[in-house]
């Protein structure tokens, strides 16, 4: 008897084993760290994303969406993608984000300096009505050139 309970411990302590790593691999963030070493979680949900690659030929082939840069107006005045206009996060609202968006079905990319932003922003375009909001993640996946002002 003393052996079944031992196998049967030995089972469960197993089962918790997978199941914590299993839900570990299922996570919705990935941990990034900045040039400062600073880690941020960088929100990649799945069919929220859009790659770079993406975006640039939606650019190329005049694409009607709507492209938002999500950092702070010192970030954007720095280095921003041509085609995209400023909204930050903190700032987003039913009142600036209808200034912005024309419909609730528009198509709407964003991107920030990680994604995190980005993925916040998704989260409150969302819970505004917004149903076609995707996120590119962080400028530096952006290989074609940046305004600086």
């Amino acid at each position: 008897m003393a052996r079944s309970l031992s196998a049967r411990i030995a089972a469960i302590g197993a089962t918790l084993v997978l199941s914590t790593s299993a839900l570990a691999g299922c996570s919705d963030t990935a941990d990034t760290s900045d040039s400062q070493g600073t880690t941020e979680q960088s929100v990649q949900a799945g069919d929220t994303s859009i790659s770079a690659e993406d975006v640039k030929a939606m650019v190329d082939a005049g694409d009607d969406f709507v492209f938002l840069d999500v950092r702070t107006p010192e970030e954007y005045a720095e280095a921003h993608i041509s085609t995209a206009e400023n909204l930050p996060v903190d700032s987003i609202d039913a009142d600036t984000a209808s200034e912005f968006i024309p419909s609730t079905d528009t198509p709407v990319v964003l991107y920030c300096r990680s994604g995190h932003r980005a993925g916040i922003a998704v989260d409150t375009l969302n819970s505004l009505g917004y149903t076609n909001v995707k996120n590119m993640g962080g400028i530096d996946g952006w290989t074609w050139g940046y305004v600086t002002e």
